[in-house]
């Protein structure tokens, strides 16, 4: 891969990648020492989907808590939302996002941009920072990454409404609003996309 070609499908490091420009992607980054464990699995997302049911089964192991949940504490937390959404060079414009414990759920659409590229500057540029607040130096986040590609106006406000519900279901707080890292305050659809029904004009 090079250039700003996007690849389409492909693996990196055995997981799945869809990877187009302009598409609607769920993408989920994981820190480095947050190591899943057994636990069952939370509602899919879209129905069906052996896709999304492996990573239910992975995000539930996340919300137990693995790890050192470096990004609970809110410096680091708040960081990640700075680089997240302040950045606009990134390739891409963020829709909606949670920043949990250990880790982090980010709804975006790409740009012209491969997404790979984008995750890896988000990924450079918080462990750049945390670092240097901590003094310290070292592998922050995991490898690779989980990325779905949104296929329907259905799937797009389910994951809109599971990312904003991950702190409730991780049982970290008993209301979305309570969870301060998350674009549920003041949440609204991004002007710059244009309407989704626009989006998904004529998709499957």
């Amino acid at each position: 891969m090079c250039g700003n070609t996007n690849p389409g499908f492909y693996k990196h490091r055995n997981l799945p990648h869809l990877d187009e420009a302009f598409a609607v992607q769920f993408v989920t980054i994981v820190l480095a020492d947050a190591a899943p464990a057994g636990q069952q699995p939370r509602r899919p997302i879209v129905a069906n989907s052996d896709g999304d049911m492996l990573f239910l089964k992975i995000d539930a192991h996340l919300d137990r808590g693995r790890g050192s949940c470096l990004l609970r504490k809110e410096q680091y937390a708040s960081l990640v939302i700075d680089v997240v959404c302040g950045s606009s060079d990134l390739g891409y414009i963020p829709i909606a996002w949670v920043v949990m414990p250990n880790h982090v759920h980010l709804l975006l659409q790409q740009t012209e941009s491969q997404l790979g590229h984008a995750i890896g500057r988000i990924k450079a540029r918080c462990s750049t920072r945390i670092n240097r607040m901590r003094g310290s130096s070292g592998k922050l986040w995991q490898g690779s990454y989980f990325d779905r590609k949104i296929r329907s106006i259905e799937h797009l406000w389910n994951t809109i409404e599971y990312i904003h519900d991950n702190p409730v279901a991780a049982g970290l707080v008993d209301m979305p609003e309570k969870w301060q890292f998350s674009s549920i305050h003041g949440f609204s659809f991004p002007e710059s996309l244009g309407t989704i029904d626009r989006i998904y004009h004529g998709s499957k």
